[in-house]
């Protein structure tokens, strides 16, 4: 008796083995063949190019248009070159200037200076296109890709272009500014959106 149980115990084992064995090739081989239906990999990013970008001067001086009450009397308006370069063998596609980072969704103002009254823009090609105005970051949803602040389209390998970034304190009445103010680490940024990735240009503004 006690043989004939062991035998039976057996048997059931090795159908089991058996029939586990028969099910996964006659299932795997299906996931196998197909898994695309089963699993969607995300997008895959090109890589960054490899780019410099720097201003020639870092520091937007505005002392003498805020008076101590922090309104401004006129418009004042300082100008300072960004130079971008392409050190990479590839192209940098769709790069854009832009004052917000898409990549950590970081904004480059201070609260202090994000009013109606401070404006940027980039010129270039004698067109002055803003990038922060009417106390917004500026953001076009209607193009491919979105482009965030100024798109300056391609720039080949070993290739460079020189811009204008503007920056205009705009009249205003008391308590639009702080006077005597000194906002370091604001942030300029040429985004590179095929590879998600942004270079991170920082300046000064004072008050």
């Amino acid at each position: 008796m006690k043989t004939a149980t062991i035998l039976i115990g057996a048997a059931l084992i090795i159908g089991a083995v058996v029939g586990g064995a028969f099910t996964y090739w006659y299932t795997a081989p299906g996931e196998e063949v197909t898994p695309s239906v089963y699993y969607q990999p995300s997008a895959v990013t090109e890589r960054a190019t490899d780019i410099s970008a720097s201003l020639n001067d870092t520091t937007y001086n505005f002392t003498t248009a805020v008076d101590a009450n922090g309104s401004v009397a006129t418009a004042v308006t300082i100008d300072k070159t960004l130079t971008i370069t392409n050190n990479d063998e590839k192209t940098a596609k769709d790069l854009m200037i832009t004052l917000y980072n898409p990549v950590t969704e970081k904004e480059g103002l201070s609260d202090y200076l994000e009013t109606t009254a401070f404006k940027v823009y980039v010129i270039s090609g004698g067109m002055s296109n803003a990038i922060f105005y009417d106390g917004d970051y500026i953001t076009d949803t209607t193009t491919t890709p979105t482009t965030y602040g100024y798109n300056i389209g391609n720039l080949a390998p070993g290739g460079s272009v020189t811009l204008t970034v503007r920056i205009v304190f705009d009249t205003c009445v008391d308590g639009t500014f702080q006077d005597g103010q000194t906002y370091s680490n604001q942030n300029l940024y040429v985004y590179q959106p095929h590879s998600q990735y942004a270079n991170t240009v920082s300046f000064t503004v004072e008050t």
